[in-house]
C-alpha cells in the first residue's frame, strides 16, 4: 500500500514538472511572435511615410508650363504677319531687314563683302543717286561691272530704294551715260531715268520674240520724257528700231563699281 502511494506521488511530481516546462516553453515563444508583429507594423509605417514623402514631393514640384496648339498657331501667325509687313526690295534690305537709311554712307557701310556701289546721275533728279550691286565681275576692259543694280535716293528725309534694274548676262553690263541707265540682253533692250515722282522709270523698252517659224516680232514702247503721256508703241516689224537702240547702248559707259572688301 505504501509502495503504491509512493508511485502515485512520484508520477504526480513528474506530471507537474512537465506541465511547468510546457508553460515555460509557451511563455518563451510569445515574445518572439510579438516581435514579429512589431516589425511588420514598422515596415508598414515606413512604407506609408515613404508614400507620403513621394506625394509631398510631387505636390511641391512646380507644374511644367505647356503651350497649347492654339497658342503656337497664334505665335506663328504673328511672326508671319511681321514678315508680310516687311517686303525687301533688294539684297541689302533682305540682309539688314531695313528699308530706310540715314545716308549713302550708312548704306555703303552695311554692304556685304563682294558687293559694289557707284554714284550715278539720271534725268529727273538733280544730284547723285547711289547704285548698289550684289556682286561684280571684271569685264576685262578695266571695269568692276555688274548685271544687277538697286538704286537709292533721298525720299522724305530718308535714303530709300527707288527701283531695280537687271541685265540678261555679262555681255550686257550695267551702263550709264547722259542721265540714262542701260540694261538689256540678246532679245531685250531697256533704259531708265527718274520719274517726276523720283522713282526709277523705264524710258525705252523693246522686246524681240520669235514664233515657231523663226519669224521675229517686236513690241514695247519709247519715251522722250519722264512722264506717261507721250508713250510711242514699238511696231511689230520694229527690227531696225531694236538694232539701232541696242547698238547705241553698247557704246555707253560701263558703270565701274567700287568693290566692298
Amino acid at each position: 500500500m505504501k509502495l503504491r502511494l509512493l508511485v502515485l506521488m512520484t508520477s504526480a511530481a513528474l506530471f507537474a514538472g512537465c506541465a511547468g516546462a510546457g508553460a515555460a516553453g509557451s511563455s518563451s515563444q510569445a515574445p518572439a511572435e510579438s516581435t514579429s508583429n512589431e516589425s511588420e507594423a514598422v515596415q508598414e509605417e515606413t512604407a506609408e511615410n515613404a508614400g507620403e514623402d513621394v506625394q509631398t514631393e510631387e505636390e511641391a514640384a512646380p507644374a511644367e508650363e505647356t503651350v497649347s496648339a492654339d497658342e503656337t498657331v497664334s505665335q506663328d501667325m504673328a511672326m508671319g504677319e511681321e514678315d508680310m509687313e516687311f517686303m525687301p526690295s533688294d539684297f541689302l534690305q533682305e540682309l539688314t531687314h531695313r528699308d530706310e537709311f540715314e545716308s549713302y554712307d550708312e548704306v555703303i557701310s552695311l554692304l556685304p563683302s563682294g558687293s559694289g556701289y557707284a554714284y550715278i546721275e539720271l534725268i529727273g533728279h538733280e544730284g547723285e543717286a547711289l547704285a548698289i550691286a550684289e556682286s561684280t565681275f571684271d569685264d576685262l576692259e578695266g571695269h568692276n561691272a555688274a548685271i544687277d543694280v538697286a538704286v537709292y535716293l533721298e525720299s522724305d528725309g530718308k535714303i530709300k530704294n527707288v527701283g531695280n534694274a537687271f541685265s540678261m548676262g555679262t555681255a550686257y553690263p550695267i551702263r550709264c551715260q547722259d542721265g540714262i541707265l542701260y540694261t538689256g540682253g540678246n532679245h531685250e533692250y531697256d533704259s531708265y531715268f527718274f520719274s517726276e515722282n523720283g522713282g526709277l522709270m523705264q524710258k525705252d523698252y523693246i522686246v524681240q520674240e520669235f514664233d515657231e517659224t523663226g519669224k521675229a516680232t517686236y513690241y514695247g514702247f519709247l519715251r522722250d520724257s519722264n512722264s506717261y503721256e507721250n508713250d510711242k508703241d514699238v511696231p511689230e516689224d520694229g527690227e531696225d528700231i531694236f538694232n539701232e537702240y541696242v547698238e547705241a547702248s553698247l557704246d555707253k559707259e560701263v558703270v565701274n563699281f567700287t568693290v566692298v572688301e
